[in-house]
């Protein structure tokens, strides 16, 4: 497939950090700003440039005034002239508050999810220790069945905490039967078990003691949003290493995680098939695998994330 094929049919909804960014002329900045604000929804409510990763769509207003009516249908607008143009995806900062219904919005958790395991080994590898030498932890929630039908073949320690352990009895059964691999199942935060994790792979939104029961210099990623969370560690846990994604590198690009995940939706039948809840999460890495996707980096809210050695 041809690469600027995909890239054309990615777009980013992006907003001005101040209204006083406006790209306007200059008798507009002159004027009464409900009058500008005015003409602005008007006639230029958003600008339309190329990026590397696709298309570009500028909102003329910050990010508190996008939750104004006015500005939200403007916002609807511009992402239905991108999908009759060919647009089929699309990225944002605001990807949770945007229009549903005109395209899928890829916010970069899907595919983060998928490589939970190598991300997880980088992240032990560039902390002075050893991948396979690792113990990891996932934290149960919705996520954690594929989560686990995704984790690479060289992790040899492995425990989940969770309060269905039922559920997770086939996966020991399968483990331990394919690979060797002693699934410990724990149903509480407190066990030793996950005190002594390296890495947690979060898939649950809840659990505030969490941040208390995480040794130091370890690693934890949410893979679920989970910004309140996040913050908790900032605020109270900083030898915590923390992330939310990854940054992506595909032969010889690099992507940041939303757009990596935009990226593999437009170049992979089985990824995108996997996003739109049809296919399954294990044909989708593999698919992926295939094309070269891996982690080559890390970010907390949007933002690269530096891993040192510890």
């Amino acid at each position: 497939m041809d690469k600027a094929t995909p890239q054309k049919q990615i777009i980013a909804v992006t907003f001005l950090r101040h209204k006083g960014d406006r790209t306007l002329p200059k008798w507009a900045f002159h004027i009464p700003k409900k009058w500008q604000e005015i003409y602005t929804l008007r006639c230029c409510p958003f600008l339309e440039t190329e990026t590397d990763y696709g298309m570009e769509i500028r909102m003329q207003t910050d990010k508190e005034s996008y939750f104004s009516p006015a500005w939200r249908e403007q916002t609807k607008k511009a992402m239905e002239q991108a999908k009759d143009r060919g647009a089929i995806i699309a990225v944002s900062s605001l990807s949770a508050d945007l229009p549903k219904g005109i395209l899928p919005l890829a916010n970069g958790r899907k595919l983060a999810l998928l490589f939970a395991g190598e991300g997880a080994g980088l992240a032990l590898s560039r902390m002075g220790k050893e991948k396979e030498e690792g113990r990891y932890v996932i934290a149960d929630g919705s996520l954690a069945p594929d989560l686990l039908d995704c984790l690479p073949p060289w992790v040899n320690h492995l425990a989940i905490v969770t309060d269905r352990p039922a559920c997770y009895i086939p996966y020991r059964e399968k483990f331990l039967a394919e690979q060797g691999l002693s699934l410990e199942i724990c149903s509480s935060f407190g066990n030793a078990v996950f005190h002594e994790s390296d890495a947690i792979l979060s898939c649950t939104k809840k659990q505030k003691s969490i941040v208390y029961a995480v040794k130091d210099n370890a690693f934890f990623l949410d893979l679920t949003g989970n910004t309140a969370l996040l913050s908790r560690f900032a605020d109270n846990r900083e030898t915590v290493v923390t992330a939310d994604g990854f940054f992506f590198r595909q032969e010889k690009t690099e992507y940041p995680c939303m757009e990596a995940e935009a990226f593999a939706f437009c170049i992979c039948p089985a990824f995108r098939s996997f996003f739109q809840g049809k296919g399954s999460a294990k044909e989708a890495k593999e698919a992926l695998l295939a094309l070269g996707f891996a982690p080559s980096g890390f970010s907390v809210k949007e933002h690269r994330r530096k891993i040192w050695k510890s």
